[in-house]
């Protein structure tokens, strides 16, 4: 399992390599980042940062650095990102559970 998370970065790199604009790529490394063991979060962050940047609001991108957030107990920053999501999409039930997890973690 760890040899498939090295050769998806390694494949995202190149993918990175040769379209820096493609958002959907720096999300996946940054999954694949913190699936690792022990998770390198902080590689992580940069990539979900960096696919913010690229294209803010997106969905995937504020899931994940929330997710992030929550593994690094920064519980607070990851309440806002999924409360960002909730307030644009309010009858999502999947958001809303995960809003209610973090607030029970934050406690």
């Amino acid at each position: 399992f760890k040899e498939d998370i090295d050769a998806a970065i390694e494949d995202l790199n190149k993918a990175i390599e040769l379209s820096p604009q493609d958002v959907p790529s720096y999300l996946l490394r940054s999954q694949a980042y913190s699936s690792k063991e022990p998770p390198q979060l902080d590689e992580a962050a940069k990539d979900v940062e960096e696919a913010l940047t690229r294209q803010p609001g997106n969905i995937m991108g504020l899931q994940l650095r929330a997710t992030i957030a929550s593994m690094q107990d920064r519980f607070e920053e990851a309440i806002a990102d999924i409360q960002l999501l909730v307030r644009n999409d309010p009858d999502n039930v999947f958001f809303l559970r995960q809003l209610a997890q973090l607030y029970q973690a934050d406690e």
